[in-house]
């Protein structure tokens, strides 16, 4: 199983998130995400192109194409009034936990060697999206209905543990807002099973403050603290000056419709950039 190991020796570690640069370059602002192949093919292309160390699955963005295209599931996710129960239902549609497993599958016999990240929103935001999808507003998930949604997500990696067995090798829990330490103890369930199946976890987060949590083993934020340390480059950074921030390897979103040429010097440069 291929780890993420910062050895602090010769270019820095860089991860990206290219989804929609990408996208835009390679597949005309339309990529396949219902065609497994197609959409196994196109993520081994960017990544090809860009060279990062870690293979960033854009899980959120799959799941939200996925369910445009069957409206049916949408209609199912509001069969019940619990606030809960769009993800539950979400999380445990058959056909869409098949498909997902797999593009992994393929992805990963393109990119044997490459740490896979499965990028996935918080728990609270996850809710969120999934009762928009059924039509509903959910603006503020309490503490009872983040924890139950993190067990609903553990569910879900777990049964994709078993449909696309060591194809993933991080979890990637992507943040927003203040509270991502509170929200990280509610997180367990999602922890517990990373640790069975001997994922890491790591954590992107543009909030400011403590982020430390013992179970995450790599944390991504402008000014990441202890531990494993990526230094994050918004999109809005993508075109400034590298922060001075240390860490042990670089993050950087890459703005789609930029400029071909200009990414390629500008990922050459930060792989060549000391972060620390």
């Amino acid at each position: 199983m291929p780890r993420f190991e910062p050895n602090g020796a010769g270019a820095s570690p860089l991860w990206l998130d290219h989804t929609a640069y990408t996208a835009q370059l390679l597949a005309s602002g339309h990529p396949p995400w219902l065609d497994a192949m197609a959409c196994a093919t196109w993520l081994k292309k960017g990544h090809g192109l860009l060279q990062p160390d870690v293979v960033r699955f854009p899980t959120m963005d799959l799941i939200a194409a996925w369910a445009e295209a069957h409206p049916e599931l949408g209609a199912a996710l509001g069969e019940k009034s619990r606030d809960t129960y769009p993800l539950k239902r979400l999380l445990a549609d058959g056909p869409l936990r098949a498909h997902i497993a797999e593009v992994l599958q393929a992805l990963r016999g393109g990119l044997p060697n490459a740490p896979i990240a499965l990028a996935l929103a918080m728990p609270s935001a996850m809710l969120t999206s999934a009762a928009a999808l059924a039509g509903r507003a959910l603006d503020t998930p309490d503490e009872d209905m983040v924890d139950t949604a993190a067990m609903y997500v553990a569910d879900a990696l777990r049964e994709l543990s078993a449909l696309a067995p060591d194809c993933i090798d991080i979890v990637l829990l992507e943040a927003t807002g203040a509270d991502v330490a509170g929200e990280l103890d509610l997180c367990q369930p999602i922890f517990n099973v990373a640790e069975h199946q001997r994922w890491q976890v790591a954590l992107r987060a543009d909030a400011s403050g403590s982020l430390a949590c013992e179970a995450v083993d790599i944390v991504i934020a402008e000014a990441p603290g202890s531990g494993t340390r990526g230094v994050l480059i918004s999109q809005e950074g993508w075109t400034a000056d590298n922060p001075s921030s240390g860490g042990d390897f670089w993050f950087a979103c890459v703005p789609a419709g930029s400029d071909p040429e200009q990414v390629l010097a500008r990922v050459a440069g930060l792989k060549k950039a000391p972060t620390a």
